[in-house]
């Protein structure tokens, strides 16, 4: 144990004396730099003014205020408005609902559309995850990560109604539908 510490003792010593090599003086590099550039005779560049009049100076100038517009650190009016707790008591909220079904998983952008099922005029609508794995859905059951519920099957599409949250606190309602794609196989028949 000693003698690796005595080893590592020698090896940090060398190292720092080996840093101390080469320590001579910059000034003759920072002869050139601090002086002015000099042209192919040998004579220092010369600077000449522009001469500009002052209008032509004055307008080209943009002139910024910054105290006119709001404060980047603080939050906008709206958002404000939104965190009020009489705005949260005017808004429809969602009941919380743990996921029961596989498809409340994935976003409603994420599933496609298979196929149909038919049995006595009800409808079972086949949906394939991105995974590929393809499952049945009835009417009533829920979709997707919005609080969506399949609400119509028909023979070509389905009709689903999610809730989206529009930023401020509120949730909206929309009707999204997904329609069954048809196959290149059935569109050549067609013709």
């Amino acid at each position: 144990m000693k003698t690796n510490l005595w080893r590592i003792a020698v090896i940090s010593s060398l190292l720092l004396v080996g840093c101390r090599a080469h320590q001579a003086s910059l000034e003759h590099l920072r002869e050139p730099i601090q002086s002015p550039p000099l042209d192919v005779d040998g004579e220092a560049w010369k600077v000449k003014s522009l001469n500009l009049p002052k209008s032509h100076i004055e307008e080209s100038l943009v002139v910024y205020h910054a105290y006119s517009s709001r404060d980047p650190f603080s939050l906008p009016p709206i958002a404000l408005l939104a965190e009020s707790p009489l705005s949260l008591k005017a808004c429809w909220q969602p009941k919380a609902i743990t996921i029961q079904h596989e498809l409340q998983r994935y976003p409603l952008e994420q599933l496609h559309l298979k196929g149909m099922i038919s049995r006595d005029a009800q409808y079972t609508a086949l949906l394939q995850t991105p995974n590929g794995k393809v499952i049945a859905v009835a009417e009533g059951q829920p979709v997707g990560v919005n609080y969506g519920r399949v609400m119509r099957v028909s023979a070509t599409q389905i009709e689903i109604n999610e809730s989206l949250p529009d930023g401020l606190g509120c949730w909206k309602r929309r009707e999204v539908k997904l329609v069954l794609q048809q196959s290149r196989l059935d569109i050549e028949k067609s013709k």
